[in-house]
């Protein structure tokens, strides 16, 4: 009999199913959208005390949520469609339903079976096209995600376990993933939170960006170094710091570009490759 650890749940995978449509999941985003209580000032305890606050706030909306799918789902105008939907996939569904509970055979995912199966179901009636990519997402589910040996290879095991996680998967989840064969990964600073890569290389670290010209106070200022930081923190190996030697404005008009002054401290400890400058530069 396995042990099963405790379950850990991802604040942000839970805003992002209670609220689906919001233009930014940022913390200090959320807490001033919802009047919640904290402050994300990156310091830990301030952050654990907001991070209370937008838990709490999932719960109360889970709980609501949960009572408007009810009422949606026996409301007697759904009635009808829901028939139409159980006739439609009656024979899709009981296949796989027999199984909810047959541990798969070893070498496969009882999970990622099950939807290889629903996708030649669903093609073969021609309610879907070829999906193209989608062995990206079948190799991420068995290499990365359906992984845990506490868990029974069994769909109804594995549902239970993973739906949360692969209701919420987001572009940055492959990163780092040994199922994803590129070795070039974009993304924003936000999404490299937590993420760690060999190379980095930060993009337009230039005066003006980090601290953004059209800050108003100290404040959205220290927040910019905060996250150069984050950025800069991400390497394990190597540390590129890049950006152009001149800009364009909304007019067109030419400028040149300095480094940001956020470097000023730790300059000297880059190699220099930039063929404008004496002092060292990444």
């Amino acid at each position: 009999m396995h042990s099963r650890p405790n379950r850990c749940f991802d604040s942000l995978k839970l805003m992002r199913l209670m609220e689906t449509n919001l233009s930014s999941y940022r913390l200090e985003s959320l807490l001033e959208n919802f009047s919640l209580v904290g402050e994300n000032s990156h310091q830990a305890v301030d952050d654990v005390g907001a991070t209370v606050s937008l838990v709490r706030l999932c719960a109360g909306k889970a709980v609501q949520k949960v009572q408007a799918q009810q009422a949606f789902l026996h409301h007697p105008k759904v009635l009808p469609f829901v028939g139409k939907f159980r006739s439609a996939y009656r024979e899709l569904f009981l296949s796989d339903y027999q199984n909810l509970y047959t541990l798969a055979e070893a070498g496969g995912k009882a999970l990622t079976a099950t939807l290889c199966h629903a996708y030649e179901y669903f093609r073969d009636m021609q309610v879907v096209g070829d999906i193209e990519r989608l062995d990206y997402v079948l190799r991420y589910l068995d290499m990365d995600m359906l992984t845990d040996d506490s868990v029974p290879n069994a769909l109804i095991e594995q549902l239970s376990h993973y739906m949360m996680d692969i209701n919420t998967l987001k572009e940055s989840d492959f990163c780092n993933s040994r199922s994803i064969r590129e070795r070039v990964y974009v993304t924003t600073v936000h999404k490299a939170k937590g993420l760690e890569f060999d190379n980095v290389i930060v993009f337009d670290a230039a005066n003006g960006r980090y601290p953004n010209a059209y800050n108003k106070d100290k404040r959205q200022d220290e927040e910019d170094a905060r996250k150069f930081y984050v950025a800069m923190s991400r390497a394990k190996r190597r540390l590129f710091i890049a950006y152009s030697l001149t800009g364009k404005d909304r007019y067109g008009g030419i400028h040149n570009r300095e480094l940001t002054p956020l470097m000023d401290a730790i300059e000297k400890r880059f190699t220099s490759l930039s063929p404008k400058r004496d002092t060292p530069l990444p």
